[in-house]
């Protein structure tokens, strides 16, 4: 083997190491030095006696003759090992400052692509922002935008029919509701039979409201209205209905208390209350209540309120005892309420004086019963603390 142009005596030449470094495929010649030169393989080559592998360039099939000349894209004959070995020493130095070459003019063509590649940008139309994107991806989003708008077209649906189906449902609901609400304040379910109670005095009057109240629907009576009609009848204080599914209703009332009664001006009974309410007219005198008697009557209507010498009479009538009550006629008063006594039995005349401190006044004839009661004098004054007893009646 010749010395001219190797890298040592003992060492082959270096067209020899680029051949061999092109079949174990090295890249770096720096690692030539790690071949055994020893082995039975290298040693058959340096002695010629097998074929050099031949260089055929991929891309010289698939794309003609201007490919890339790189070794990265040859591969061996074994016809071209012979012929690769006859170039020489100066063909392999040639070859490794094309093969640099070629790398440095790839390497600047890719800076060139990639600096090209950065300037160059694209507007998403679609983009409500106004996006700009560069080549690479406008490239991928080529591809993905189609998807990404069915995608979301989809999902548009799938709400749209989602929102529907709930609009759809409340509808629904809303008219079983509104037929539910029908049904059940339509006659279908009206008020059958109604219940009175606590009606003593009143129930001739209650009598055309229960009718009225009958075959009124069970959930749409108007039961506040009804309290205040049977409220306007004289003799009740306080009424309350209420109505029972499906076909029944219930009247409770609190009726007035009658304290006396008194023949007005136009000859007919007034029973009147504590409070002198006129509770009820009458063509006779009620023989129940006590009677009041007055010099000038008033002809008060039922409903009404009558002056105040019979509010007195009526509290008094109520504030009467038990040894009181039964020996007591008569009840006679001043209109304005300034002059009120008892007329007893027997002829005795009680004076209260004015409608003010009956309690009290009660308390004091009391007392002067007790003292005798088989022999009442004719005239008792107890209108004062001091009470004072009259044997003999006076003008």
């Amino acid at each position: 083997m010749s010395n001219s142009g190797s890298l040592g005596d003992d060492r082959p030449s270096e067209a020899v190491l680029d051949e061999l470094l092109r079949m174990f495929q090295v890249d770096d010649l720096t690692r030539g030095a790690d071949i055994d030169l020893d082995s039975p393989e290298i040693e058959e080559l340096l002695s010629g006696s097998t074929p050099r592998p031949r260089l055929t360039n991929v891309d010289d099939e698939h794309h003609g003759p201007h490919a890339d000349d790189s070794h990265a894209g040859y591969r061996f004959g074994p016809q071209d090992v012979n012929d690769e070995k006859s170039a020489g020493e100066g063909s392999a130095s040639e070859r490794s400052e094309r093969d640099q070459q070629q790398s440095s003019e790839r390497s600047e063509r890719d800076q060139a692509e990639s600096a090209a590649e950065r300037q160059r940008v694209f507007i998403d139309d679609d983009s409500k922002l106004g996006e700009i994107v560069g080549s690479a991806e406008a490239a991928r989003a080529t591809g993905i935008e189609p998807k990404l708008r069915q995608r979301r077209a989809a999902v548009h649906k799938a709400r749209g029919r989602k929102r529907l189906r709930w609009v759809v449902a409340v509808f629904a609901v809303l008219i079983l509701v509104v037929a539910g609400l029908a049904v059940l304040g339509s006659s279908v379910f009206s008020i059958e039979t109604v219940s009175v109670s606590d009606a003593v005095y009143s129930r001739d009057e209650l009598q055309p409201i229960i009718d009225d109240l009958t075959g009124e629907p069970t959930l749409r009576a108007d039961t506040g209205g009804f309290e205040e009609r049977i409220e306007r009848i004289p003799w009740v204080e306080e009424a309350r209905v209420d109505t029972k599914f499906p076909d029944s209703a219930s009247i409770e009332i609190r009726e007035r208390v009658p304290a006396a009664t008194f023949q007005g001006g136009d000859s007919r009974f007034r029973v009147i209350d504590s409070e002198g309410r006129v509770l009820d007219l009458v063509d006779g005198q009620p023989v129940d209540f006590m009677l009041v008697r007055s010099e000038n009557p008033p002809s008060p209507e039922a409903g009404e309120f009558a002056p105040a010498g019979f509010v007195a009479a009526a509290a008094m009538a109520r504030a009467l005892t038990p040894s009181v009550r039964p020996i007591t006629e008569v009840i006679d008063v001043a209109n304005d309420g300034s002059d009120v006594r008892l007329a007893l039995t027997g002829g005795t005349e009680v004076r209260l004086g004015s409608g003010d401190d009956l309690v009290d006044k009660l308390a004091r004839l009391e007392t002067v019963i007790d003292m005798d009661t088989d022999r009442l004098p004719a005239r008792i004054d107890v209108s004062t603390d001091k009470v004072t007893v009259q044997e003999t009646a006076s003008g």
